[in-house]
């Protein structure tokens, strides 16, 4: 996944997003870099799963912290289930 790519997105988004949120942003705006991880993921879940993790995994160099992991919120597919609510460290 494209660093770079992550942190333009994140620069979009207000100061608290979730992971879900960051997920329709890249669809709507790089919905060609999204295509292509479906390619190599092969599912849309597993591609969402592991845009968070790298979010997780890579959040000093994002410059954002994990405010709750267990937050709510509407997926892609209408449920509302948790996944990371996320604080952009100013």
């Amino acid at each position: 996944m494209d660093k770079k790519l992550f942190i333009q997105i994140i620069s979009e988004l207000p100061n608290q997003f979730d992971s879900h949120k960051f997920i329709r942003a890249m669809l709507k705006k790089y919905s060609r870099e999204y295509g292509q991880l479906l390619v190599d993921y092969g599912n849309v879940r597993v591609v969402n799963s592991q845009i968070a993790q790298f979010i997780a995994d890579n959040s000093e160099e994002f410059e954002v912290k994990a405010l709750d992991p267990r937050f709510k919120s509407v997926d892609l597919f209408l449920n509302n289930v948790p996944n990371t609510l996320w604080e952009k460290v100013q």
